[in-house]
């Protein structure tokens, strides 16, 4: 048994900085030909044939080291962060989406027949204190606004009737976000995303994603926002989801702007609401966008009344929401397998496939049955 010279336990011996990796055996033939490359070059320029043959020769022992070093080089990329923008044009450029302040303007005309949302008293009271305290200035503390803005966010989540969903959103804080475009990679991270599974694994299945700035520092906020929405929305799309779209929402807690991203990479936006003058409209679009959002998803749709074919989602959405010009009355089962007739009292229990179709399965009372029982 061969004893310690160091006089430390072998658990607790010094470790070793020395480390081995592999490299490609060079012969010595090879060095000398790239130590004496500048002289065999220079013999290839000779006007003796014999040498410049020789030297031709001589440099065919390089061949090999050429073709490694050409398969191991690696495309050049250029890296882009979210928050460095020079401008929302050149976002939207290299992010591959289009936007038209002019064409791609988000309207919800069906958000003025809605009766004023109101937020629970006891998150109402806490945000008018925060915003009224003589102890700091909300607009110039990024924390204090991100406080504000999660309050309202959990507050409308709260509100929401979707208590018979298969999952139920939620809210994640700084989430990394990247997203590759040819050559191009992109990053950044998220104030919040909002998702039915943990972000970590991926963002395939975040519906809505949100960009809280300081008031002075607002207008950026689009930029950024562009970058997350056009991340999501490729993810979703690669995997295979029935809806490849992505929302978002920009604030700084007094100004707030809504965004969406449709499966074209057609980026929408709201104007900009003042929470002092449209408080219960920034309320009511924040009910609808998370309600639109969770109907997106059949994992989040608590019912179907409305959207029996999740497939044909997103032309509901852009005929209740004006974002097409284009007229198209088709049902809204079109696409389907087979004809179905969805009762007014049925729920969601989940999803399976049949035939090669994603479809929901929903459960509700038959009269029929109840009819037999009666007899």
């Amino acid at each position: 048994m061969q004893s310690s010279t160091s006089g430390n336990p072998p658990s607790h011996a010094p470790q070793s900085k020395k480390r081995r990796k592999l490299v490609p055996t060079v012969g010595p033939e090879m060095v000398e030909t790239v130590l004496n490359f500048s002289g065999m070059v220079a013999d290839i320029n000779s006007d003796v044939p014999v040498v410049r043959s020789s030297a031709v020769q001589r440099l065919t022992v390089l061949s090999p080291l050429m073709q490694q070093l050409a398969q191991s080089k690696e495309p050049a990329t250029v890296h882009y962060t979210a928050g460095r923008w020079k401008s929302f044009e050149e976002a939207c450029n290299i992010l591959q989406v289009t936007h038209d302040p002019q064409e791609h303007l988000w309207d919800r005309p069906d958000i003025d027949n809605v009766p004023p949302a109101t937020l629970s008293p006891d998150v109402d009271s806490v945000i008018q204190r925060l915003q009224k305290t003589k102890y700091h200035k909300l607009d110039r503390s990024e924390t204090s606004i991100r406080v504000v803005v999660e309050l309202l966010v959990l507050d409308r989540l709260h509100n929401l009737c979707d208590s018979r969903s298969l999952e139920h959103l939620q809210l994640c804080p700084e989430v990394d976000v990247d997203l590759t475009l040819g050559d191009k990679y992109i990053t950044g991270r998220a104030d919040w995303l909002l998702c039915h599974d943990d972000p970590q694994c991926g963002i395939d299945s975040t519906l809505v994603a949100i960009e809280a700035k300081r008031s002075r520092d607002f207008s950026s906020a689009d930029s950024q926002l562009a970058t997350y929405l056009a991340a999501v929305q490729a993810s979703r799309a690669k995997a295979s989801k029935i809806h490849a779209i992505a929302f978002g929402i920009t604030t700084d807690s007094n100004k707030y702007q809504f965004w969406f991203m449709d499966t074209e990479r057609r980026l929408f936006s709201s104007v900009v609401f003042e929470w002092r003058l449209h408080k219960a409209k920034i309320i009511t679009w924040m009910d609808k966008m998370l309600t639109e959002a969770i109907e997106a998803s059949p994992l989040t749709t608590p019912t179907l009344q409305r959207n029996v074919s999740l497939r044909n989602w997103e032309k509901d959405f852009r005929r209740r929401q004006l974002l097409s010009s284009e007229s198209d009355d088709s049902p809204l089962t079109d696409g389907l397998p087979f004809n179905i007739i969805v009762p007014d009292d049925s729920c969601l229990v989940g999803h399976a496939w049949y035939q090669g179709h994603k479809v929901m399965v929903i459960e509700y009372d038959d009269p029929e049955m109840s009819d037999d029982t009666d007899d």
